[in-house]
Order: C-alpha cells, then sequence, then structure tokens
C-alpha cells in the first residue's frame, strides 16, 4: 500500500527538520495506541542518526505485540531539502518503508 500525505507546516525548514528528526515525535504520534521500547542500542537517541533502532511494540503501553526495526537513513539532503527514510521491518510489518520528505517553501515548509 502506498500512502502520500502533504502537510504545510508555517515555520522556517529548519525548525521542521528539528522536529522532525526527533525520536520524541515517533512516540508522540504513535501513542496512546502503540509504545515503541527501545532493545538495541537500550535508549532512543534525542535526534534519530543514520543506523537501526530495534524494539518491542506494546499496545496501550502495556501488551506485547512484536518486535520492530526502525533503519533510519538520508537519501537526500540540500539546504532547503532533505528526506528522512526509515526502510524498517517488524514481527507485524514485514516492510516499512516511510520517507519524510521536508522541502522550504515560501513562507515554511512542506
Amino acid at each position: 500500500m502506498i500512502v502520500a500525505r502533504s502537510t504545510f507546516l508555517p515555520c522556517p525548514f529548519e525548525r521542521c527538520l528539528e522536529e522532525v528528526a526527533t525520536s520524541r515525535l515517533l512516540q508522540y504520534m504513535a501513542s496512546p495506541l502503540v509504545a515503541f521500547v527501545p532493545v538495541s542500542p537500550p535508549a532512543l537517541p534525542e535526534r534519530w542518526e543514520e543506523q537501526k533502532y530495534v524494539g518491542r511494540l506494546r499496545l496501550f503501553g502495556i501488551i506485547p505485540i512484536g518486535r520492530r526495526t526502525i533503519n533510519i537513513s538520508v537519501p537526500s539532503r540540500s539546504d532547503s531539502h532533505i528526506e528522512l527514510r526509515d526502510n524498517g521491518y517488524g514481527s507485524l510489518i514485514a516492510k516499512w518503508d516511510h520517507l519524510i520528505t521536508i522541502r522550504s517553501t515560501d513562507g515554511g515548509c512542506v
């Protein structure tokens, strides 16, 4: 399944990137339905780095529902554009290819 979504954010490109690159945003977006409990490394970084993160998934933060590997890469980057990719996998979803593209526009970013 392919899903595309675009949102205009009235903030500078740097601010948008600063927020999207945080592991805190993953936890915020997934909660309260799912919690990602890190295994390797034992804690998530403040900002994503290009590497693999393995963790357990918990439904409502309590019920174990499998494992998930987050595989972060940055396929493309410039002063006004960046792509962040999670080409991960897990026990619930065999392949998770999540590409986030941020582009600077007049008055904000998309």
